[in-house]
């Protein structure tokens, strides 16, 4: 688990040269933190990662997906704009939706996440791994798109994971590709109207 802070413009060059340490400043707010706490600053988020338990300023946290999220889930997979902008267009059914949800909440290689805010779900994210690379999808709560929380969730769960990430997005989909941009994914290809991001070294 991690603290996740975000930095004020004057606070994201640290002063420890290329050690990826950096003081919290004023970004802790009223919250103190021992000097001897280790923290870790990702450059490519401008957030910071802290060994210990995790929150944010604006309160967003993750939590693991169970069976009781099914129909909230199968609801925002089936709202038009979630449709739209998914590669798998086609409405999907409960049972099948179910018999999936069974077969991967415990899958060691995906990890599906519910983003609450204030004790309320708001989105959802996975990342899935396979040959070395965590590939990120995402859906936003109809009623919280447009509100900058698609970025801070999937910024909080690209910071989690230990690897390079990916994603791939519907080219009529700008949101979507400016929260890959925001957790330091670049695109590397287009074809067939699907953007492929990354953040692989070229």
């Amino acid at each position: 688990m991690a603290v996740w802070l975000k930095l004020k413009p004057e606070e994201r060059k640290s002063p420890y040269g290329n050690k990826g340490e950096i003081p919290l400043l004023s970004a802790l707010e009223s919250k103190r933190i021992s000097d001897d706490h280790p923290i870790k600053h990702t450059k490519k988020f401008n957030w910071i990662c802290m060994s210990g338990h995790y929150a944010s300023i604006s309160k967003l946290t993750l939590r693991p997906t169970t069976l009781r999220d099914a129909d909230l889930l199968l609801a925002w997979r089936n709202d038009p704009e979630t449709q739209k902008a998914s590669l798998h267009q086609t409405e999907i059914q409960a049972d099948e939706h179910l018999r999936w949800l069974n077969k991967n909440l415990n899958n060691p290689n995906l990890r599906l996440l519910i983003a609450e805010q204030d004790g309320s779900a708001v989105g959802t994210v996975r990342a899935e791994f396979s040959d070395g690379v965590w590939e990120l999808s995402w859906t936003i709560a109809p009623e919280h798109r447009g509100s900058g929380i698609g970025k801070q969730m999937v910024a909080l769960l690209a910071c989690e994971l230990s690897g390079p990430i990916q994603a791939k997005v519907k080219s009529d989909n700008p949101a979507s590709a400016r929260i890959a941009a925001h957790v330091g994914m670049t695109l590397d290809r287009e074809a067939d109207g699907i953007l492929y991001y990354s953040n692989r070294a070229k």
